[in-house]
């Protein structure tokens, strides 16, 4: 049994380890965005890029297959593109499948339950009983609620909102507007089109810094944020049919989730009201870690 590249592909980085036969990490390497429906050719650039890296590691000689989780890798035909363009720089077999995913192989190991990423876009996953599901994941423009995005763009949409109601800015309102160098409301429309979907999702470090310093709406906008991340992995959990009399195994990645405690708080007491008992459960290590269990999972390793 040889080594495998485990990928973890999302909107903002890619991440490539090369694991053992007993999961220990080998190799790593880092590259940008991996979201081919975000930009194709830079992810596709990116993807090649690190399994060429892990190709000629000293490792690289052992490695048997190649089990990737990459961001927008359902939309259109982004999953044989992917899969020819990695064929262009190694012949290995290659598992593809969306980042989400992943991360729950890197959590769950295989097993049943649960699990919501919440970084620079948002997304849950389940399996249940060999059935796979999933609810969020939609992208910027259909959703994303939950995610770093969706709180910068609702902090920039407080801003047009006093504009438009005539009304004076909040003390809230007119930091964010100092922390984007903006003189006018109207200055918002550059930023939010211009602007890549990592560079709008960045303001929220700022938002967080005000929320620590005690602004009640930057406090609101993470509370929020939690909830809409607990409404997404209860509705998943109903549409899966999970039994409601056993507490169920529920992950979390993704820095917003996991690093902040308003948002993590916050969701942590939604779904409780929502689904009752659960069994919360995360993990300090790459979601590309999960490659290790996919491939033995999906019949890549005995």
């Amino acid at each position: 049994m040889g080594y495998i590249i485990g990928i973890d592909a999302g909107g903002t980085k890619t991440t490539a380890l090369v694991i053992g036969e007993n999961k220990e990490i080998l190799f790593q390497t880092q590259s940008g965005i991996g979201n081919p429906a975000a930009n194709y050719d830079l992810a596709s650039k990116h993807l090649k890029d690190v399994v060429q890296k892990c190709l000629k590691s000293e490792f690289g000689h052992k490695i048997t297959g190649i089990a990737a989780g990459i961001a927008g890798i359902e939309a259109g035909d982004n999953r044989e593109k992917i899969e020819q363009d990695l064929l262009v720089v190694s012949d290995l077999p290659i598992i593809l499948m969306n980042d989400a995913e992943l991360a729950h192989y890197a959590i769950l190991e295989g097993k049943d339950g649960v699990i919501t990423i919440a970084g620079t876009g948002s997304i849950s996953f389940g399996k249940r009983d060999g059935q796979t599901s999933y609810s969020g994941g939609w992208g910027h423009l259909l959703g994303d609620e939950g995610s770093s995005y969706h709180i910068a763009v609702s902090a920039c949409r407080k801003i047009t909102q006093a504009a438009d109601e005539g009304r004076p800015f909040s003390e809230f309102e007119k930091a964010v507007m100092n922390e984007l160098q903006l003189s006018e409301p109207n200055d918002l429309k550059g930023f939010i089109y211009q602007s890549g979907k990592d560079r709008i999702a960045e303001l929220t470090k700022s938002i967080n810094e005000m929320a620590i310093s005690g602004n009640k709406e930057a406090i609101e906008l993470f509370n929020i944020a939690g909830k809409q991340l607990a409404m997404q992995t209860a509705a998943l959990i109903r549409k899966m049919h999970f039994p409601s009399d056993t507490a169920i195994p529920i992950g979390g990645f993704g820095s917003l989730l996991l690093k902040n405690e308003m948002v993590q708080e916050s969701f942590m007491d939604c779904l409780k009201r929502e689904i009752g008992s659960y069994n919360w459960m995360e993990t300090e290590s790459s979601p590309a870690l999960g490659a290790f269990y996919a491939w033995k999972d999906k019949g890549g390793l005995s």
